[in-house]
């Protein structure tokens, strides 16, 4: 899972309660990688992508 846990990583428990979905998995016994190269941690404004694609 990413890094950094937020609102949309989180699980509604059957009883109401929330849980991150990382401790979800862990309860499954499913392992998750840990993304370093996360493609939403990417800048994707148009001046970011053009400047990385080097367009003048």
């Amino acid at each position: 899972m990413a890094k950094k846990e937020s609102k949309q990583t989180t699980f509604i428990w059957w009883d109401g309660k929330q849980k991150l979905l990382s401790d979800f998995y862990k309860e499954l016994g499913i392992e998750q990688p840990d993304l370093d190269n996360d493609p939403d941690d990417k800048d994707c404004s148009y001046r970011a992508v053009y400047k990385q694609n080097r367009v003048e």
